[in-house]
């Protein structure tokens, strides 16, 4: 994303080094795709692309200089553009990209989420319960970003700095005071979020996922430290019902306020709940906390929502909500696309889309269905490729554990061979399961299997719109597949 044309900065206000050529630019951008004519280009050294073989592309957009990171080839050196070489840009593009736009993120209160699953579904409550209390909150992250209207198109969970920045200073120029971020390990370990303002950050849970990034389970838990050691974090909202919680708590400067939460006794939290209630028809209980005590409901379902309701409250008790209008908002919340989304039907089944995608929310997710259904439980999922192998097995040991049928199929295989990726995942498989790698052929036998009272959990892709097979994004919606087989119209 380019910045508008009425934008100037000379690269001295935006680089971090000395003795910068004297050039002025309109724009900054991190993709030669997207190089408008006065752009500064930042090639930055990818671990699958290497922005420095685009510069030849991007100066001839029009490109007024460009800062790579050391090391461009001959072939690849502008001659009619200044060019400097640093080291790490990644580190510094967050920084170059927020003095462009003038610094959004000091100018709104950011709520970023953190965790292996809930991220979602939490920064969404936040932006939902803000904007309920007359705070227009935008949020940017899995769905897109959006001020509570039909989000764009994400590619990345959390986008490179120089779109963040740019879509920060768009809803600041609006007027928007908040926004809600969610923050992957990815983008904490790229400086994707370097030189943002972070009011408030959000624990959520650590359990297996991205190890084919992160090598091991201590480098992605060092990873989602990041956010909680950020420059000028005020507040941090930690889930200690999950044991990393500690750690985190344990990584906070001493000018951030730690604001525990849990929903289980006897963890001296601060925000707590007191008589926790779960039925079918949502969450609620007693919220107490610091600011004093009320009872709430909120419809979404589950034990692990009710933990995201109460990070969601407490993040909005940070930012200085008072607590009455925040349980009540609780009850005008709802749950995030794709995130036990259910397909109505008149065969008195009950057919869920989630985006479960690890071991431990495909448990939760298939523990939270158990208890509302009456007949069996069918399950649909399958691992992505080119992603952590080693959670196949698990999934497919937590997917036969807790499902009375399960049917293992595709999820996005990308350059894998569907076929062994599926037998991965049936390695561990026992009891009643059917291997099928076309996912529409799968979520059709489980729907014709089903009976009047059954549930079909449709698992690992949720909102998407899209699979990936081999080069190819094709159109693919598990809820619009789901309709088909269940003969609903859309």
């Amino acid at each position: 994303m380019t910045a508008a044309l009425q934008r100037a900065k000379t690269l001295a206000e935006l680089l971090p080094w000395p003795d910068a050529p004297p050039v002025t630019v309109t724009g900054v951008s991190c993709d030669s795709r997207t190089v408008r004519p006065g752009d500064l280009f930042l090639a930055c050294r990818g671990r699958e692309h290497d922005g420095r073989t685009f510069i030849p592309a991007a100066v001839r957009a029009g490109a007024a200089a460009v800062v790579a990171d050391a090391g461009v080839a001959a072939a690849h050196r502008p001659a009619a553009v200044p060019l400097l070489e640093v080291d790490d840009l990644a580190a510094a593009l967050g920084g170059i990209a927020s003095r462009f736009f003038d610094d959004p993120s000091s100018e709104l209160a950011v709520v970023g989420v953190t965790g292996t699953n809930g991220k979602t579904t939490v920064s969404q409550l936040v932006g939902q319960l803000l904007r309920a209390l007359d705070r227009p909150c935008g949020v940017i992250g899995t769905l897109g970003a959006s001020l509570g209207d039909a989000p764009g198109p994400a590619s990345l969970t959390t986008p490179d700095a120089v779109t963040l920045q740019a879509q920060l200073a768009a809803w600041r120029d609006q007027g928007v005071g908040h926004a809600a971020l969610e923050v992957s390990s990815h983008a904490l370990d790229q400086g994707r979020v370097n030189g943002l303002t972070v009011t408030t950050a959000i624990f959520t849970n650590l359990s297996r996922d991205h190890l084919d990034y992160h090598g091991s389970m201590r480098a992605y838990g060092e990873a989602k430290l990041r956010l909680f050691r950020h420059p000028g974090l005020r507040h941090a909202v930690i889930n200690l019902d999950d044991p990393f919680g500690a750690r985190v708590r344990g990584a906070l400067a001493a000018h951030c306020a730690a604001l525990t939460v849990s929903t289980r006794p006897g963890r001296g939290a601060a925000v707590t709940v007191a008589a926790p209630q779960r039925d079918q028809a949502g969450v609620g209980g007693t919220l107490v906390t610091p600011w004093g005590s009320g009872p709430f409901r909120a419809p979404l379902v589950g034990d692990y929502n009710l933990a995201n309701v109460v990070a969601a409250a407490a993040a909005a008790l940070s930012l200085g909500v008072a607590l009455e209008p925040v349980l009540e908002a609780l009850g005008r919340l709802r749950p995030a696309p794709g995130r036990l989304e259910a397909v109505p039907n008149d065969r008195g089944l009950q057919v869920v889309v989630d985006y479960a995608h690890t071991p431990d929310a495909l448990e939760k997710v298939l523990m939270t269905l158990r208890e509302q259904t009456d007949g069996r439980l069918l399950l649909v999922f399958g691992c992505g490729g080119d992603r952590d192998p080693g959670k196949r097995a698990p999934m497919g040991a937590v997917a036969c554990a807790f499902a009375d049928e399960v049917f293992v199929t595709s999820d996005n295989p990308r350059s894998e061979a569907p076929q062994a990726i599926l037998d991965d995942i049936a390695a561990s498989c026992s009891g009643t399961f059917h291997l099928e790698v076309d996912r529409a052929a799968a979520i059709t036998a489980a729907v014709a299997a089903a009976r009047a009272g059954d549930c079909v959990l449709i698992a690992g892709k949720g909102h998407e719109d899209y699979q990936v097979i081999g080069g190819e994004r094709l159109p693919f919606s598990d809820v619009a597949c789901a309709r088909q087989a269940l003969g609903v119209m859309p």
